[in-house]
């Protein structure tokens, strides 16, 4: 039989090589349909595997295609990561600056509509943002600018062939042991694994002790009810232990390796969302209620009733809410009535009412944004927590520490000065300790013999004995107030700091200053004063598919000259915000930091005054 299983493997390889090389000759900016759900196709996992490989090919700028490991089976569990310049992106970006959310499908052997659904969407998705069209009036490029969707379509790969092809679909001699001790027939009802596990039961189940401030594991803690077995079965076996099974090991690692803000896992039965867990803290249960209110207002689904670890521990909602205190959101996704495996007549109905979903948790987790206590394991951002029993009983069992801050959390802390507060941190400033030497050249002047303290607010760094001045946000960034010649400077999108500079709106500043801004869309530039020619002019490289911070990157020209910063002129929700040090220079403007009110004036240079302004 080994030598069969290599045979199969062997063939698979080949195939899998013939598929990539009929792939490389397909052209992406050929739009093509690869599931076709109105026609009533149906689909193996092999096609379902196929087609996530020829999405990730056709639209590589925002969909990329990852291996995470095999099944019982031997069959390859992926995901599916959707951003904008996927892969040109920082990994910093990827993690902190960008939002992430999660949508798995499939776990369950017998709900086989999910997984095509799910790569539905993805295709969809991708369509729209190439097209700059939108879904149900989300648009695709705002919310793949600022936010990654990751999709893991079939997280039980040998289930889902299992029930619609029965032993037929056994690859490996191990799972065809496995099923030989399973007393069962009817594979077209099976939930669990090839192994007999259902996965939705392996999950590890953490509580927190509020006693002892520490996770207590309460996996297959209650067993004497209907939904146990204590045997490999098609359902309801959690297993010998938690974790056990090869896919729920891949999907707790996958859960855990971003900071996801919510979690979207794709059921079959019931037009119900499950939101609720009677474990977890208020602040919690409230964040979910809101979730779940969001996709229930579109969709009209029931709002399921708390899920009672009376019946059954193990589930993946409930490592998720443990370890990240997110909630996840099980979509129950057709009628309770509905004979499995689906049949085709509903693919395409019921896809048109999920396909806004992921949508939906974007939203909200962006309207609900970061929480106030991060984990740092290793000077590493990890995630946040708004409850500080868990935060604290999390950096116990990863070593870390809690740093209580607001905005977009620093992705590395390791050369910023922080004060301990209790069992957390504050950062006493925003910027990096390394730019002191910097302030120290540029920070002081000498006027008419006395010393005045000008500080550059590129580089103003807090003192750890001044008191913490409530600080205001845009977008996740800190903000600052503008004044040009003593009168406030008020526009739709505020000054910034973003990476230790503080970012200006370039038009309302310049305009203050009476500058004329002209704006090139072709090439992402804005000239400040522009003449009709300019001899020996630089040549100006188009900045629309480059990026900085997850920030759209623009040229900003003067005089024929591109401006150059360490932090380059970006766009903010429709504005140009450049370096206030740019702004400086361009329109010979004197600049004074005020810390105690967080405002940059700006005054026009006296043409006798030689002094160099930082």
């Amino acid at each position: 039989m080994k030598y069969k299983d290599d045979l199969k493997r062997i063939m698979t390889i080949v195939l899998v090589l013939f598929l990539g090389v009929m792939m490389k000759q397909e052209v992406s900016g050929t739009e093509v349909t690869f599931l076709e759900l109105e026609k009533g196709n149906t689909y193996t996992y092999d096609q379902l595997h196929y087609i996530a490989i020829k999405l990730s090919r056709a639209y590589p700028q925002i969909l990329r295609y990852e291996y995470l490991g095999e099944s019982f089976d031997k069959r390859s569990i992926f995901a599916l990561i959707m951003t904008e310049n996927e892969s040109s992106l920082e990994p910093e970006v990827i993690y902190v600056e960008r939002m992430h959310y999660m949508v798995d499908a499939g776990l369950h052997a017998r709900e086989d509509i999910n997984p095509v659904l799910v790569l539905k969407m993805i295709e969809d998705y991708a369509k729209a943002y190439t097209k700059n069209e939108k879904i149900q009036g989300v648009d695709l490029r705002e919310v793949l600018g600022r936010s990654v969707l990751h999709f893991l379509p079939v997280t039980n790969p040998d289930g889902f062939e299992l029930a619609r092809q029965g032993l037929a679909a056994v690859k490996t001699e191990q799972a065809r042991n496995a099923l030989n001790h399973i007393k069962s027939t009817n594979y077209s009802n099976f939930k669990a694994g090839m192994s007999g596990v259902d996965l939705n039961r392996n999950f590890p189940s953490p509580f927190l002790n509020p006693y002892l401030g520490v996770f207590e594991d309460q996996w297959d803690t209650y067993k004497d009810n209907n939904l146990y077995s204590s045997q490999p079965a098609s359902a309801f076996y959690a297993g010998p232990r938690a974790g056990s099974e090869p896919e729920v090991v891949i999907l707790m690692d996958y859960m855990l390796r971003y900071d996801f803000r919510n979690y979207m896992s794709m059921h079959s039965r019931g037009e119900v969302l499950f939101w609720d867990n009677y474990n977890m803290p208020k602040n919690f249960r409230d964040r979910a209620r809101a979730l779940a209110l969001e996709i229930d207002t579109f969709m009209g689904y029931e709002m399921g009733q708390p899920k009672s670890s009376v019946q059954m521990t193990g589930y993946a909602s409930d490592f998720v809410a443990a370890k990240t205190l997110k909630p996840m959101i099980t979509v129950e996704s057709l009628p309770i009535s509905t004979q499995l495996p689906t049949p085709q007549a509903l693919y395409y109905d019921t896809y048109n009412k999920v396909k806004i979903i992921p949508l939906l948790a974007e939203r909200v987790g962006r309207r609900t944004g970061y929480l106030d206590y991060r984990l740092y394991v290793g000077d590493r951002y990890v995630r946040d927590f708004d409850d500080l029993a868990y935060a604290i009983a999390h950096s116990i069992q990863l070593e870390g520490i809690i740093v209580k801050g607001e905005g977009i959390p620093i992705g590395y802390i390791g050369d910023y000065a922080m004060i301990k507060e209790g069992n957390v941190y504050q950062l006493s400033t925003y910027y990096p300790k390394d730019i002191n030497e910097e302030i120290n050249e540029e920070s002081t002047e000498e006027i008419a013999g006395e010393t005045t303290e000008e500080v550059n607010p590129d580089t103003q760094v807090i003192d750890e004995e001044q008191p913490t001045i409530e600080r205001s946000y845009y977008e996740g960034y800190p903000t600052v107030h503008i004044k040009v010649e003593e009168a406030d400077v008020v526009g739709d999108v505020p000054a910034i700091l973003l990476n230790g500079r503080t970012m200006v709106p370039l038009r309302v500043v310049s305009e203050a200053f009476g500058a004329n801004v002209v704006w090139d869309g072709a090439d992402y530039t804005v000239y400040i004063n522009k003449t009709e020619a300019i001899e020996n002019q630089e040549k100006i490289e188009p900045m629309g598919s480059t990026y900085y911070k997850g920030l759209k990157m623009v040229n900003v020209v003067v005089g024929g000259r591109i401006m150059n910063s360490d932090v380059p002129a970006i766009i903010l929700n429709g504005r140009t915000m450049v370096p206030l040090r740019v702004i400086g220079e361009v329109l010979g403007a004197d600049i004074i930091w005020d810390q105690s009110t967080y405002t940059v004036s700006l005054t026009k240079q006296n043409p006798s005054d030689t002094t160099n302004k930082p």
